[in-house]
């Protein structure tokens, strides 16, 4: 049995430090000297901080509280335009309700938008905006013209102190994240290579657990993808074969 190939530079950022945290937990599991490994695991426990610290630097320079501040106003802006909408599809004059219902019908196919990550919701704002404003008839009947242009005030200021603290910080740790991922994606193929010749070289016995936990790791990986993607893990699998 040998260790299974995955391709790496399919996982999000946060899937491949867990992948590889979950990799280092395999290897002491057994231990590194047992698997004939040592330098190499040395060598990844140094870029394994480098990849920690530049994930945490991009993490935390999303999360400014000038920034958190002007999230909870657009939350806020989008709560109150939605709770407006919805409570006018009971109101008495049909005309009103009417309108209502036809824009619960967008405000309902988004859904809470504001329960999303800082990007995905300046971008799924912006395309609720568009949608609501192409029912310029029903956006009128109900006076909500102010309500939106003040959620796109509120998501374009998100967006402006995002780009800015971005270009301040998350990009220099952006930069050394996708580097230091390279390589530590060429060290893992480099270990990996090296177990597999020696369970060809030795035989499996010393191996074969190891492979096997291993192997059940990258499965579940390969899932996370495949569920992404909508592949079947099998199909993943065997095209990260190819790589």
């Amino acid at each position: 049995m040998l260790i299974e190939s995955t391709n790496n530079a399919r996982y999000r950022n946060d899937e491949h430090f867990q992948f590889i945290t979950d990799f280092i937990q395999t290897v002491d599991k057994f231990g590194a000297a047992t698997l004939k490994i040592e330098p190499q695991m040395t060598a990844l426990a140094a870029l394994y901080a480098k990849e920690d610290e530049a994930l945490k630097k991009i993490n935390k320079s999303a999360f400014t509280k000038e920034i958190q501040d002007a999230d909870t106003y657009r939350d806020q802006i989008f709560k109150g335009l939605t709770a407006t909408v919805k409570a006018a599809t009971f109101h008495f004059d049909k005309t009103k309700q009417d309108a209502a219902t036809k824009l619960m019908i967008i405000l309902n196919t988004y859904g809470n938008i504001a329960v999303k990550p800082l990007s995905e919701q300046t971008s799924a704002t912006s395309n609720l905006l568009q949608d609501i404003r192409s029912k310029n008839k029903e956006t009128t009947a109900l006076g909500i013209t102010e309500w939106a242009n003040e959620l796109e005030t509120a998501n374009n200021a998100v967006n402006s102190l995002m780009m800015d603290r971005y270009e301040e910080t998350s990009l220099k740790s952006d930069i050394v994240l996708k580097q230091v991922r390279k390589e530590i994606d060429a060290l893992y193929r480099e270990i990996t290579a090296r177990i597999n010749a020696l369970v060809t070289i030795e035989g499996t016995e010393n191996y074969v657990e190891f492979t096997k936990m291993l192997n059940a790791v990258t499965t579940r990986y390969t899932n996370i993808i495949a569920q992404r993607t909508g592949k079947t893990a099998a199909a993943t699998s065997r095209q990260n074969q190819n790589f």
